[in-house]
C-alpha cells in the first residue's frame, strides 16, 4: 500500500490510499480537540495557563496557552469541509474535554455533554459521512480512569453514536467496554476501534496495584478478530488514542504499562501482513512508531500519530497529559 500524507494547517491530515483492492479514497483524521467550554474571548478559560506577566490576550480562536474554544473547532471543520467535503469516512481518536483537573467541576455529565456537542459538530459539517470514533483518556471523569467493564457513559455514547456504530454487534461491544469493529463499506477493510486507555499507566483501574493481564478481554478479542480477518483474506485498520512506545520528548516516559505494551506489539507483529494501518494520537504533534519483527531484523508495521486541534502547548516536561 502506498501512502502519502498532506498536513493541513498543521493539525489535520488527509491520507490518500491506493491498496491491494485497487481503490482510492480520502479520509479525515481529527483528534485531541479538547473543547474548553469555559473559554470566553478576552478572559480565557479554565484550561488556560498564566505566565509571569499574567494572562495574555485571549482572542476568539483561543491561545496556545489554552484549549480550544468552540469557534476554533468550528473553523477547523469549515476548513475541512472546504478542502475536501466528501471524504469516504472520518476517524476521530478522542480527547475531547479540556485540561481542567477539577473532577467535581468537570464531572462525567459535563464530559458527556462535551462529547455530544462535538458529535453534533461532526454531523452538522459531514452529515452523510461515516465516522469511526475512539475514546481518549480525557473522555472520562476522573480523567484516564476508563473502566474495563460496562458503565453508563459507554451505554449513552453507544446510543448517541448508533448512526456510526451501525451493527448490533458494534453497539453491544462498545457499550460493554468502549471498543468495536466495523466493516468499511465497499472495501476489504475492517476498522477495529480500540480502547487503549486500558493500558495507559495513569489508569488506576487496570494498571499498578489493580493490574489486569487483559482488561475487558480486549487483547483476546483483538486476537480473535484479526485471526478471522486473516482467514477470510481481508485487511484491518486499527484505531486508538493512547499509543504504545516511548514519548519522544521524554525518554523516561512510556504511555503503556510495560507488559501491556509487549502484548500489543506482539499482536501487531503477529498480524502485520493483514494490518494495513494503525492510527493513534495523544501527543498533540505529528509522530510515528516503527514496529520491528520479533528478531528485530525488519520493519513489519508502523503507527501514525496525528496532531491535535487544540493549541494547548504541553509536554511531559511541563505536565503529564
Amino acid at each position: 500500500m502506498n501512502i502519502s500524507l498532506r498536513i493541513y494547517s498543521s493539525f489535520l491530515v488527509i491520507v490518500y490510499l491506493s491498496s491491494f483492492i485497487n481503490c482510492q479514497g480520502y479520509f479525515w483524521h481529527v483528534t485531541d480537540m479538547h473543547l474548553d467550554h469555559t473559554y470566553i474571548k478576552g478572559l480565557g478559560g479554565g484550561s488556560c495557563s498564566k505566565n509571569e506577566s499574567g494572562h495574555p490576550r485571549f482572542g476568539p480562536y483561543g491561545n496556545f496557552l489554552c484549549d480550544s474554544p468552540m469557534k476554533l473547532i468550528e473553523s477547523a471543520f469549515e476548513a475541512m469541509k472546504k478542502e475536501y467535503p466528501n471524504p469516504d469516512f472520518i476517524i476521530w481518536t478522542g480527547d475531547d474535554t479540556p485540561h481542567i483537573y477539577n473532577d467535581t467541576f468537570l464531572n462525567i455529565e459535563v464530559v458527556k455533554e462535551i462529547i455530544f456537542n462535538l458529535t453534533d459538530v461532526i454531523e452538522r459539517y459531514f452529515p452523510d459521512v461515516q465516522c469511526y470514533s475512539a475514546l481518549g483518556n480525557h473522555d472520562w471523569s476522573p480523567k484516564s480512569q476508563l473502566p474495563p467493564y460496562s458503565a453508563p457513559l459507554y451505554t449513552e455514547l453507544g446510543q448517541r453514536w448508533n448512526m456510526w456504530l451501525k451493527t448490533q454487534d458494534s453497539v453491544d461491544t462498545f457499550k460493554e467496554a468502549g471498543f468495536y469493529k466495523l466493516k468499511v463499506p465497499n472495501s476489504n477493510f475492517t476498522m477495529i476501534v480500540l480502547n487503549t486507555n486500558f493500558y495507559y499507566q495513569s489508569n488506576k483501574l487496570t494498571t499498578g496495584s489493580n493490574w489486569q493481564p487483559d482488561p475487558a478481554g480486549q487483547f483476546s478479542w483483538l486476537d480473535r478478530t484479526l485471526q478471522d480477518i486473516r482467514e477470510k483474506g481481508k485487511k484491518a485498520v486499527l484505531l486508538g488514542h493512547v499509543p504504545p512506545g516511548q514519548f519522544e520528548k521524554h525518554r523516561e516516559k512510556n504511555w503503556f504499562d510495560e507488559i501491556h505494551n509487549k502484548i500489543f506489539v506482539r499482536l501487531l507483529q503477529k498480524y502485520s501482513n493483514i494490518i494495513s494501518a494503525v492510527h493513534m494520537a495523544h501527543h498533540h504533534t505529528d509522530s510515528f512508531r516503527i514496529i520491528l519483527s520479533a528478531d528485530k531484523a525488519e520493519v513489519v508495521s508502523s503507527i501514525l500519530l496525528n496532531s491535535a486541534i487544540t493549541p494547548w502547548e504541553t509536554t511531559v516536561r511541563y505536565l503529564v497529559l
